[in-house]
């Protein structure tokens, strides 16, 4: 959740109409949705997901995230952050529908100064990246996840 509180943030900063900012906060229960009020108080649109319907939508983000783009947003930017398969998900939704957009990674980064490639991660158009140098950010399509 930190980066894409930051992120809101930013761009409220900037000011981007809060009430334009879907923000879709994930987690398996209620109890993962930590600091949600403070999210919340950005006058952002949250959308709370929980996989066991314990709070707001039941289900994966990304399902919640298809139905809110299926009511017709208009021009959209997706950012996402979160456990792999979620950015895989996500990443592929984006892709498919040509939503521009990026993607925070994470990974183990054991030196953090790109020398022991231990995050390393494959570019969809060949060669790699470190996710500890070059990233942790990238558009949507290029990395594969």
């Amino acid at each position: 959740m930190p980066p894409m509180y930051y992120l809101a943030k930013q761009l409220i900063a900037r000011k981007h109409d809060p009430k334009k900012i879907l923000f879709f906060y994930g987690g398996y229960d209620k109890a993962d949705l930590v600091d949600i009020s403070r999210v919340r108080k950005l006058g952002a649109k949250v959308i709370p997901v929980t996989e066991n319907g314990t709070s707001g939508f039941k289900g994966l983000v990304t399902e919640s995230a298809i139905q809110e783009l299926e009511r017709g947003l208009g021009q959209v930017r997706m950012y996402a952050c979160g456990p792999e398969p979620m950015l895989r998900a996500v990443d592929s939704l984006a892709t498919e529908r040509n939503i521009p957009g990026q993607v925070s990674l994470e990974a183990p980064m054991p030196c953090g100064v790109g020398i022991c490639l231990g995050c390393v991660k494959e570019l969809r158009d060949g060669g790699h990246t470190r996710i500890c140098r070059e990233g942790p950010v990238y558009d949507f399509g290029e990395v594969v996840i």
